[in-house]
């Protein structure tokens, strides 16, 4: 965490010490290493083979962070995304990079999670990874992060604004 003095002017105003919490100082530069963490927890735990192609659809954080953690990765992403952006995919380890139509409704076959599924119920042993649809537990991520913000603050935190 890092003090934030004068931050848009509020510590004028108010009597508090502003910090932040610098989550892109994490090794995949993203939250998302958390979130990969603990779902590659569970995957190790349901039995998933380290090998097991994973399917993600998205900007790129959570395949980056999951390839980082030597997981297989097929990665959806909309087809604005820059040429640096697939750079750093591959970098990372991301094994397969597809682009899907920018805007595709949600639940249409063109939309990404649609998209994700059929690949996965096509691929044997594939699992599509999908942080907000709530088939993993990610209330450990967390409480980690708020035992994290709690020690480095010295357990001196009034509020937290997200």
């Amino acid at each position: 965490m890092v003090r934030l003095p004068g931050v848009g002017g509020v510590s004028g105003r108010v009597s508090a010490e502003i910090v932040g919490k610098l989550e892109y100082m994490n090794p995949g530069a993203s939250i998302k290493d958390r979130v990969a963490k603990h779902i590659s927890a569970q995957l190790d735990s349901r039995g998933v083979p380290r090998d097991a192609l994973l399917i993600v659809a998205g900007p790129g954080n959570l395949a980056i962070s999951l390839a980082m953690l030597q997981r297989r990765i097929m990665c959806l992403v909309p087809e604005r995304t820059s040429a640096d952006r697939v750079r750093l995919l591959k970098a990372a380890g991301v094994s397969d990079i597809v682009r899907t139509l920018d805007g595709a409704l949600p639940g249409s076959p063109e939309h990404p999670v649609e998209i994700g599924r059929r690949i996965a119920n096509h691929q044997p042993g594939a699992v599509y990874v999908d942080e907000e649809l709530g088939d993993w537990d990610l209330e450990q991520c967390y409480n980690e992060l708020a035992s994290e913000m709690l020690e480095q603050t010295g357990g001196q935190m009034d509020a937290l604004v997200l």
